[in-house]
């Protein structure tokens, strides 16, 4: 079984294909950047092929149909994956691991102006793959399921209670980050422990984890809160 891993931003396209065996293997790699733009390059890795362009795609169904020649052509697989796996942020109302449908997609478009650096590059990818593969199953993987089990004193606001129904609540953010340390932290103890996990770069946060979920978080409704990013004031 071959997985292909996507992340997407407002103008790159970055993928990893593994195929699913015992160890997990990493197939290929590649990152677009300046998709749609004047200006970008491309870099390609499949075991000793690799290929790189100093011309930027013209959109994402380019960038997804270069990838999809480079790895058949250099035979990590025939045909198409298996499945495709996108690490996306947040969605009204859905969280966790779930298989991508229209009405996921709508409820990440009805975050766009929470989310507008994230939401809509990822929407309008996942469309791309639709249509170019539409029997694949799309997986998300929402960077905000880490945080579901956050207990109501660390995810309402000091508003009416009406108003954390609409979806006016703390979500968290970088999920997969907060998680990923959780986990080989509680490997070298051996045991599970408290912690405070810190994500630390562009975009930043700060998780309260218990028993290896988070339990409160400096991100709040949208990404423009809690520490001081790269481009927000937090």
């Amino acid at each position: 079984m071959h997985i292909l891993s996507v992340n997407v931003g407002s103008t790159s396209f970055k993928y990893r294909l593994y195929r699913m065996d015992a160890a997990e293997t990493e197939l290929a790699s590649g990152h677009f950047e300046g998709v749609a733009r004047t200006t970008g390059s491309s870099r390609q890795q499949a075991s000793a092929h690799t290929r790189t362009k100093d011309t930027p795609e013209s959109g994402y169904q380019q960038a997804i149909t270069d990838m999809l020649g480079f790895l058949n052509e250099t035979g990590v697989m025939t045909g198409l994956p298996d499945a495709v796996a996108f690490k996306t942020v947040a969605a009204l109302g859905v969280t966790g691991v779930v298989r991508l449908n229209e009405d996921v997609l709508s409820r990440m478009e009805r975050l766009n102006a929470l989310l507008p650096a994230h939401n809509p590059p990822y929407v309008a990818a996942i469309r791309q793959f639709i249509q170019l593969m539409p029997n694949t199953p799309l997986i998300a993987s929402f960077e905000t399921g880490f945080f579901s089990d956050m207990p109501e004193q660390a995810y309402l606001y000091p508003l009416p209670y009406a108003l954390s129904q609409q979806g006016i609540r703390r979500n968290g953010a970088h999920g997969a980050s907060h998680e990923y340390v959780t986990g080989w932290v509680t490997g070298r103890m051996g045991r599970p422990v408290k912690l405070i996990s810190c994500h630390l770069g562009g975009s930043s946060s700060l998780a309260a984890v218990k028993d290896g979920r988070g339990v409160d978080t400096t991100i709040g409704l949208s990404m423009q809160t809690g520490l001081m990013h790269n481009n927000r004031i937090g």
